[in-house]
């Protein structure tokens, strides 16, 4: 049986959405403390959090393509078999 089949997708892909919006948030409260006479910095910081985050968003969308395809083609070989 493969790792897939052992541990459901949604277990781990979710937790690793929530421990990715928790450092988000986090990440985003940091630069919200920095001195108004440095929103270059802020602005900066927001922007490669964009980045990140819409990185992180196709990664998700690939990694889950990538388990249903591993889901069809065991469902296949055990017809097969």
């Amino acid at each position: 049986m493969s790792v897939v089949a052992e541990c459901p997708p949604a277990t781990w892909t979710d937790a690793l959405e929530r421990d990715f919006d928790k450092a988000f948030v986090a990440l985003d409260l940091l630069l919200g403390e920095i001195d108004s006479d440095q929103v270059e910095i802020t602005y900066e910081g927001r922007q490669k959090m964009t980045s990140l985050s819409a990185c992180f968003a196709q990664l998700m969308h690939k990694t889950q393509s990538v388990q249903q395809a591993i889901t069809r083609h065991e469902k296949v070989c055990l017809f097969i078999i």
